[in-house]
């Protein structure tokens, strides 16, 4: 992917070009939307690796926050499942929907460590679950621990 900012500007500025002087006449808007074979725009990898920086310059020059790969995925839901804070609070400055969900049902809360960790996405899987398989048992103890005071919490009531 790019190693750098100046890479990134390099990038737009031969995007802009090509769209506007050679394919003006695309039905496809601007390369920054362009997708991968998986439906994944620059600015969802860009995210995806952490990459706030870019990120906030993609956005600048209209990448769109609220774009989603083939599976329902946004740059929003993919930086909150790899813990960038710092693309997240970009990402959401810039209007991406927090509320989204993908396909499965999972939500950009759910993929960072779910609010209630009973919730449970389209094939039935729990934020635990999700923790547990990105290997961050740190989360998944916090959520056991979050799980147990809530079912505490429904027999009171």
């Amino acid at each position: 992917m790019f190693t750098s900012l100046a890479e990134v500007r390099a990038v737009i500025a031969r995007w802009r070009q090509d769209y506007n002087q050679v394919r003006s006449h695309s039905a496809h808007g601007g390369r920054l939307g362009a997708r991968d074979a998986d439906g994944r725009t620059v600015l969802w990898h860009t995210a995806a690796e952490g990459r706030r920086r870019t990120v906030v310059e993609l956005l600048r020059h209209g990448a769109r926050p609220h774009a989603t790969d083939a599976d329902g995925y946004s740059a929003l839901m993919e930086a909150a499942r790899r813990g960038h804070d710092e693309v997240l609070a970009a990402l959401v400055a810039a209007g991406a929907d927090i509320d989204a969900r993908s396909r499965l049902g999972n939500t950009p809360l759910l993929l960072a460590a779910g609010v209630d960790p009973h919730l449970r996405n389209g094939r039935r899987e729990q934020a635990q679950t999700l923790a547990a398989a990105a290997g961050h048992d740190d989360i998944v103890s916090l959520l056991n621990a979050k799980a147990g005071a809530m079912d505490w919490l429904r027999r009171l009531f």
